[in-house]
C-alpha cells in the first residue's frame, strides 16, 4: 500500500503517500510500503481496510509529522487494484452506503 485517498471537509478527494517507519523521531518517508488487510465490523458486518506498518513498524501518512500504529478506513480510500486483491479473499459484494464504498460478506 503506497497511497490512500481521503476526503476533506469540502468534499474533494486528496491522495496521500503512505509508508512504514520504525524510528518515531525520524519523520522522513521510507521506501517500505504499508500493509493492508480486511477487517469486519462486529455488529453491522461491514468490511473495511486496516492499514498497518510492515513488520513491527508504524504508519506515516502524508506530510504530517503524526505517526500511527495503524489506520482503519473504508474501501474507497485505496486504489482499485489493491481493493480487488483484498476482496478476492472473501467473495463479498460492494455497495455504497452514505457516499462511502463498503463491502458486505457474502
Amino acid at each position: 500500500m503506497r497511497s490512500l485517498r481521503f476526503q476533506d471537509e469540502t468534499g474533494q478527494w486528496h491522495r496521500y503517500r503512505v509508508c512504514t517507519i520504525w524510528n518515531l523521531e525520524n519523520d522522513r518517508f521510507t521506501r517500505r510500503p504499508a500493509k493492508a488487510r480486511l477487517v469486519k465490523e462486529k455488529t453491522g458486518g461491514r468490511i473495511g481496510v486496516l492499514i498497518m506498518g510492515s513488520g513491527a513498524g508504524f504508519v506515516k501518512i502524508g506530510r504530517s509529522r503524526a505517526v500511527q500504529q495503524n489506520v482503519i478506513t473504508s474501501l474507497d480510500a485505496i486504489s482499485k487494484k489493491p481493493r480487488g486483491k483484498l476482496l478476492r479473499q472473501i467473495g463479498g459484494e460492494i455497495t455504497e452506503d452514505d457516499g462511502v464504498i463498503v463491502a458486505w460478506e457474502g
